[in-house]
């Protein structure tokens, strides 16, 4: 096996430790939404439903710019790559999106069996507010979550694990257990990590075999925007 250099191990340690900063901000960044309100003695429950929904995006999406500003050269690079072979990179990944959405119908009709129809509670959570505001769930959903969670769950976590198999592996665990955290009330609950997982690996194995982020991005943008446009047609057809 051969031995890092000694500019080889801190370029990488400290490509570890934005990565790892990364991801602790992105779960911090869920108790400094309030801050602004509790200084003054509030929450933002306080605020009227289309109020709180427009601070929400807004907020969401100066995270998302802070994440852009840190990775802003790789990102960059990738989009201009990615425009450029768009189509190829297309015809080469859409048919692992088939494999993918095959294996979380079949994963989710094995934990239904199991669990009496029960669904995750973090799809139960999306439906609730989807009936409130299909328009926020939809830019939630669609716009910016894909771009902020492939930045956090593929391209930080890429940072701290190099080879290519164990970091498909930990990604697809950690962004599993991430739609899991703090929504688990039975034990089978933990059940429906499995069809988060498999999203999370296949997106992983997409970017790590292009290292382009954006190939990932999009095919979450897809894949969510689909499940998103199905709530719609349920919602007129009703």
């Amino acid at each position: 096996m051969e031995m890092l250099s000694y500019d080889e191990f801190k370029r990488d340690l400290r490509s570890a430790g934005i990565g790892f900063g990364v991801l602790i901000l992105f779960y911090l960044s869920n108790f400094f939404i309030d801050i602004p309100f509790n200084v003054f003695g509030s929450s933002i429950t306080d605020l009227s439903l289309v109020y709180r929904i427009i601070y929400i995006i807004t907020y969401q999406f100066i995270f998302a710019s802070i994440l852009f500003f840190i990775y802003r050269k790789k990102l960059t690079k990738d989009f201009i790559d990615f425009k450029k072979n768009k189509t190829a990179y297309f015809k080469k990944y859409f048919k692992l999106w088939f494999l993918m959405i095959f294996l979380v119908i079949f994963f989710n009709g094995i934990i239904t069996l199991i669990t009496n129809g029960q669904i995750a509670n973090n799809e139960q959570g999306v439906r609730d507010l989807f009936n409130k505001s299909p328009i926020y769930v939809y830019i939630a959903s669609v716009v910016i979550a894909p771009f902020v969670e492939e930045i956090v769950f593929r391209l930080s976590i890429r940072k701290i694990f190099k080879t290519k198999i164990l970091f498909i592996i930990m990604s697809g665990i950690v962004f599993g257990f991430a739609h899991i955290f703090g929504q688990v009330e039975v034990l089978t609950d933990y059940l429906f990590f499995i069809p988060y997982a498999v999203p999370g690996v296949v997106f992983a194995y997409i970017f790590a075999d292009s290292d382009n982020l954006f190939n990932s991005v999009f095919m979450h943008m897809f894949h969510n925007g689909l499940l998103i446009g199905l709530q719609f047609l349920v919602l007129f057809l009703m």
